[in-house]
């Protein structure tokens, strides 16, 4: 066979196997020679039984009876096209042929995009159709079959194809089914012609759609390169990545640096671009110092409502409640009477404290009190954490349901819309539990559709870990001196003083020590860290199970990160696991396999699983129509359930989970926690990620690091640099 390619036309007839988005292995019929290809397919499947002109290769030596598909484009059925008079004259009762003529004459092929929301467009049908066959068109297409049959033919016919074409050549294939759900009530309207003369980046803006996609479409639409809109949406793609570190004050400075990898022009050039968009305050500038910073207009302003809210919310007449009896409330400590007090007499009150200093017993107490108020959770309450950990751990604990801030809002990320039809008008307390990690955006959303609240109890610890993503809610907040804030100092566990010691030493700048089995530092071979690592892991897997210890590092890349240490625990503990999928992060391969561990790395709102939950791969199964599904067992408390995943779904939003990143873990706690103090992570080890990591573990901490003096020094490095968050929030709060 030699290695030349062939062009081919015809149809797909049949997926023999996919992994969806990812790559199909299909059957493909030469409409010229009437044979049967099997074709190789990369990224998003084509679609079966429609006429395209294909190019294929001869695949690899490895896959010697099959081709590979190296481009695809949708042409008109090699045969004559669908008479549409005749067409509506043999099948809509009442419709002959002059009438036929008549509908075609006035709308085309568009009638059936107007029957897709007869509602909208009925008077537009009506100039043409009498009452009696507009009835006819819709009880036509409302018949399953006829509605596939009329998407086929269209689908194949030479003004629909002509206009996917343009798609299909660019290489914008998931564009394009993007753009169709979009516009599903007008399937076959001219996507190019529309988007040539009105705003592409639109769709970046209005329905998050990958910037880098949007912008290659628009360009090969033509628009210039210095269009305001691209100005507009690459300066907001660079500042929301900025934002991730926190501040939502940039310096401008780097700003510039980022946009010159997408706008090749002189600097001065560039800086004009920019400064318009100061002009139009799509930008906002502020000096510092001497030195020029900037924020987005759309984030300074949720800033704003932010601080006018809760401002507005404190000044208010104070929303009485009824207090629990004298006698439940005997075992409170003060700090603790003092927290329960503030939320009593005042509207807006702040507790923190670190891990064992009573907050959720306290939640408790708050959430007694507004049951004894004959207050309903969920209807005229809600007690909400960020994480789904978070959330059934304080559920587990005050016997009350306790949502994901995300849940409670029905959105699976922060980039999500709120849906339309969401009701929270009758909420009138909030309670946020580990509100250090609520960023900017979702606590912005949820004020918003709050929209009568008159209570609300920020909980949290301030010396933890910011949120990923803009702001520094917690942090700003207790420093304003605006709202009662309540610092819960006294440690209440007993079975774990030595690990808070250790990390309350790092909270106050002392050197940290370490206890025989309980806070113990272990070196490992520093030629060999991470199999090393992995030898005590598996070696404390002896006397405890996969829920009760974990592996938290700063990062997954690299020798000493994350990939590659899940990678070799699996190796370790799950050699001959039946494998169910498989994919490259960072260009590592991830194999998984039946009963792994994996953690959640997305929110799924209808199964109730939260990003950062655990679960254990089960099995896999093969659907009649070759569609594979991985089942995953999670537990909650004593709840368990089973949750199907296609293989797209599993690609996008599981990872192995014996060991995950301090981020992640945040607002959880467990029994045993190994934290990896490697040299090559000391630019992310800060006084924040220290006392974050060390303050997860209730029972015992290992250190593992590469000398007896790594982790002191990064302790005493922490003692000098001071990481700095810039807010408008925090501005504003001083009054400037």
């Amino acid at each position: 066979m030699n290695n030349e390619g062939k062009k081919l036309v015809g149809l797909f007839v049949k997926i023999l196997s996919q992994v969806q988005d990812k790559w199909a292995l299909l059957s493909f019929k030469d409409e010229e020679n009437n044979k049967i290809w099997t074709i190789f397919a990369g990224g998003v499947a084509p679609k079966l039984r429609t006429y395209y002109e294909i190019e294929i290769v001869p695949n690899t030596t490895k896959y010697k009876n099959n081709f590979k598909l190296v481009k695809y484009v949708p042409v008109s059925k090699p045969h004559k096209e669908v008479d549409w008079e005749d067409f509506l004259s043999k099948n809509i009762a009442g419709i002959g042929k002059k009438t036929a003529e008549k509908i075609f004459n006035a709308f085309g092929i568009k009638i059936w995009s107007l029957l897709n929301d007869v509602e909208t467009n009925k008077e537009q049908l009506l100039s043409v159709l009498t009452e009696t066959q507009l009835n006819s068109f819709i009880k036509f297409y409302e018949n399953k079959n006829n509605k596939e049959n009329i998407h086929s033919l269209l689908d194949n016919s030479h003004e629909v194809v002509s206009k996917a074409k343009f798609f299909y050549e660019n290489n914008l294939v998931e564009l394009y089914q993007k753009l169709l759900a979009i516009w599903e009530k007008e399937p076959h309207k001219d996507l190019v012609e529309y988007y040539t003369h009105n705003n592409p980046y639109i769709l970046y803006f209005k329905y998050n759609f990958k910037l880098e996609e949007v912008d290659s479409f628009a360009l090969l639409l033509n628009w210039s390169i210095t269009s305001e809109q691209r100005v507009k949406a690459y300066i907001k793609h660079i500042m929301t990545e900025l934002e991730n570190d926190n501040s939502t004050i940039i310096q401008i400075d780097k700003l510039f640096h980022n946009m010159q990898q997408y706008f090749d022009l002189p600097f001065i050039e560039l800086e004009q671009l920019i400064f318009e968009q100061i002009d139009n305050r799509f930008l906002i500038t502020k000096d510092i110092y001497g030195k020029f910073y900037c924020t987005l207009n759309s984030t300074y302003e949720k800033e704003l409502f932010i601080k006018d809210k809760l401002t507005e919310l404190s000044n208010s007449k104070i929303y009485l409640l009824n207090s629990l009896d004298p006698k439940q409330l005997k075992n409170l400590s003060s700090n603790q009477q003092e927290a329960y007090e503030h939320f009593l007499l005042n509207n807006v009150s702040i507790i923190t404290g670190g891990p064992g200093t009573g907050k959720t017993f306290l939640i408790d107490k708050i959430f007694q009190t507004l049951k004894n108020n004959k207050y309903t959770n969920l209807n005229d309450f809600a007690i909400l954490a960020p994480t789904g950990r978070a959330a059934s751990n304080v559920s587990s604990k005050i016997d009350g349901k306790v949502k994901t801030i995300h849940s409670f809002l029905r959105i699976s990320s922060d980039d999500d819309f709120i849906p339309t039809d969401i009701d929270k008008e009758d909420i009138k307390v909030l309670i946020i539990d580990e509100f250090s990690m609520v960023n900017l955006n979702i606590f912005y959303k949820l004020l918003t559709v709050c929209e009568n609240l008159e209570k609300i109890v920020l909980i949290g610890d301030v010396d933890q870990l910011p949120a990923i993503g803009p702001g520094n809610l917690l942090e700003d907040l207790i420093k304003s001196n605006k709202f009662p804030t309540t610092y819960l100092k006294e440690y209440f566990r007993s079975d774990s003083k030595t690990i808070w010691e250790h990390f309350n030493s790092i909270k106050t700048g002392k050197l940290a020590q370490f206890e025989q089995g309980v806070v113990e530092e272990y070196i490992c071979d520093k030629f060999d860290f991470t199999n090393s690592l992995v030898d005590l892991y598996c070696e404390r897997l002896k006397e405890k199970d996969l829920d009760d210890i974990t592996i938290l590092c700063p990062t997954y890349k690299g020798e000493e990160g994350l990939i590659n240490i899940n990678n070799k625990i699996q190796e370790k503990i799950n050699p001959n696991g039946q494998i169910v999928y498989k994919y490259k992060r960072k260009n590592v391969q991830v194999n998984f396999k039946i009963n792994d561990k994996i953690i959640q790395l997305e929110n799924r709102i209808e199964e109730e699983i939260s990003n950062g939950d655990f679960g254990y791969i089960k099995d896999i199964v093969q659907l009649p129509d070759k569609t594979k599904i991985i089942k995953v067992l999670f537990k909650n408390n004593d709840e368990e359930k089973i949750v199907d995943y296609t293989e797209t779904e599993f690609n996008q939003q599981i990872g192995l989970g014996y060991g995950v990143t301090v981020h992640k873990f945040q607002g959880s706690e467990i029994d045993e926690v190994i934290f990896v103090v490697h040299p090559k992570h000391d630019f992310m080890l800060s006084k924040k990620m220290l006392y974050t990591a060390t303050s997860r573990p209730k029972e015992k901490l290992f250190i593992a690091t590469t000398n007896e003096n790594a982790y002191k020094n990064i302790q005493q490095k922490n003692l000098i640099n001071k990481e700095m968050i810039l807010t408008n929030l925090s501005s504003f709060l001083k009054g400037d």
